[in-house]
């Protein structure tokens, strides 16, 4: 078959899912069918029937309700997600599944145990007014290169660490006490839910992979790994304070090489690990030493087993504090005050210490 375009009727009631948030308006003028999906590009589906995710979280920040029959954008392509689907870019156009409430759409290669996957079928690839397909990695704003803050990594050991709620936890610590707080996740894939939690404790931006054109991490080398770190650093340009939420745990041979990069270890200045258990939280912070990186405090997960946090005291050269004391401004200023942060420049002035 053919290469040939098709004018969408009612464009304008395609449903705009989060993951395509970097979509201008009306940049999308046709479909084009006869062709074969690549990974990032964005395609026109129509809902056949309702699985798992029953929604999908819209560009604007609202969450909307799927039917059979609704129609959306979505982008398609390789993605691991162990807790949700994982799946892969189809090799033609028709049925899929959505595999994110974000709108990542594929061909399923595994998941958890639950509801099986909503179905989609795909009518066409979105193209331009130029007649070229929509990517996810042409969506990438322009960004420059990162400039100084203070940056704070937020490492997970595994899945359940609770590292969103300490990564939460300190951006309200953070901007209460005065900083400007950017967020950024180079791992992992695309969750407007945890990006707007972000931004509801105080963060005046938070980015993810998708702001790095990519649909997730997974199947990245640490070089790769640290040009979306790099990219997502550099959007977060004019804030003072920046967590970097490096999601998938330590166990992930990905997560391990890029914490263990150099230049990783360069652009920041210590690192909060989140654990579920002191045996999790002492091994965690064997590599994170073994990488040559600071660790300021463990929290997450094994901080509702007061039992738990004195067993990780017991074998840990750092404090184990609850995500509540992270939020506070006085617990972050002793946290801090020992690894040197006192000053960081941001736009040519010089931002004291939230010890001073």
């Amino acid at each position: 078959m053919s290469r040939s375009l098709v004018v969408i009727a009612a464009i304008r009631k395609l449903a705009v899912p989060d993951i395509c948030r970097h979509l201008l308006p009306g940049a999308v003028h046709a479909m084009a069918i006869g062709v074969c999906p690549s990974d990032g590009d964005i395609a026109v589906a129509e809902v056949l029937e309702i699985g798992r995710h029953s929604h999908i979280d819209l560009a604007s920040g609202r969450r909307a309700e799927l039917e059979a029959g609704d129609r959306l954008l979505v982008v398609v392509g390789r993605l691991f997600a162990p807790l949700e689907f994982s799946c892969e870019c189809p090799a033609t156009l028709g049925d899929c599944a959505l595999v994110s409430s974000a709108g990542a759409a594929g061909v399923v290669t595994g998941g958890a145990n639950g509801l099986p996957p909503t179905r989609l079928r795909l009518l066409g690839l979105a193209v331009d007014a130029d007649g070229a397909v929509l990517n996810l990695g042409r969506l990438t704003p322009a960004t420059a290169a990162p400039a100084e803050a203070l940056r704070i990594a937020v490492v997970s050991c595994a899945r359940g660490s609770h590292a969103t709620k300490v990564t939460a936890a300190l951006t309200r610590g953070l901007s209460r006490a005065g900083f400007r707080v950017g967020v950024a996740k180079p791992t992992g894939a695309a969750d407007a839910a945890e990006r707007w939690r972000f931004l509801d404790a105080g963060a005046s931006a938070a980015v993810d992979v998708v702001d790095a054109g990519r649909l997730c991490s997974a199947g990245l080398d640490a070089g790769d790994l640290m040009a979306v770190t790099g990219t997502l650093l550099g959007a977060l340009n004019g804030n003072q304070a920046v967590l970097l939420r490096v999601a998938g745990g330590l166990a992930r041979r990905d997560i391990r090489a890029l914490i263990a990069t150099p230049a990783f270890a360069g652009q920041v200045h210590g690192v909060v690990l989140a654990a579920a258990d002191a045996l999790s939280a002492i091994e965690g912070a064997r590599r994170i030493a073994e990488a040559g990186l600071p660790l300021l405090a463990v929290s997450g997960a094994i901080c509702r087993s007061p039992l738990a946090m004195a067993e990780a005291r017991n074998g840990l050269d750092c404090p184990v504090l609850d995500p509540q004391a992270l939020a506070l401004p006085n617990r972050l200023s002793a946290l801090l005050a020992p690894f040197a942060m006192a000053r960081a420049a941001v736009g040519g002035e010089r931002l004291l210490s939230i010890a001073a």
